[in-house]
C-alpha cells in the first residue's frame, strides 16, 4: 500500500501533461520534489506519529490533530525543493 500514494502521483502528473500538452520530463523534476519533500518531513517525526495514529485507533477519534512542526516542517520542506524544482524545469 505504500507505493499507492507515489503511483496516484505520477498517475496525475501524465494525467496532467496530457490534458496540457506538456513532456512528462518537464513535470518529474515537480513531481520528484513533491515525494522527497513528503518524505522529508517524515524524518524525525515518525514515531510521535505512530503514537499518534495507535492512540485515535484505540479510541476510535477519527479527529486526530497533527502536530504544528510536522506542519512546519512539510511547509518548509515543499516551498524548499518545489522552488528548486521549479528552477530546475525552467532552466532545463
Amino acid at each position: 500500500m505504500a507505493i499507492a500514494g507515489p503511483l496516484a502521483g505520477i498517475v496525475a502528473a501524465v494525467l496532467f501533461g496530457a490534458a496540457y500538452k506538456l513532456h512528462l520530463g518537464q513535470l518529474l523534476p515537480m513531481y520528484g520534489c513533491t515525494v522527497a519533500a513528503v518524505w522529508l518531513a517524515g524524518v524525525g517525526h515518525s514515531k510521535k506519529l505512530r503514537e499518534m495514529w495507535r492512540i485515535s485507533a484505540e479510541e476510535g477519534d477519527e479527529n486526530v490533530r497533527i502536530s504544528p512542526l510536522l506542519t512546519l516542517q512539510l511547509t518548509a520542506s515543499l516551498l524548499i525543493l518545489c522552488g528548486l524544482g521549479i528552477w530546475f524545469a525552467a532552466n532545463a
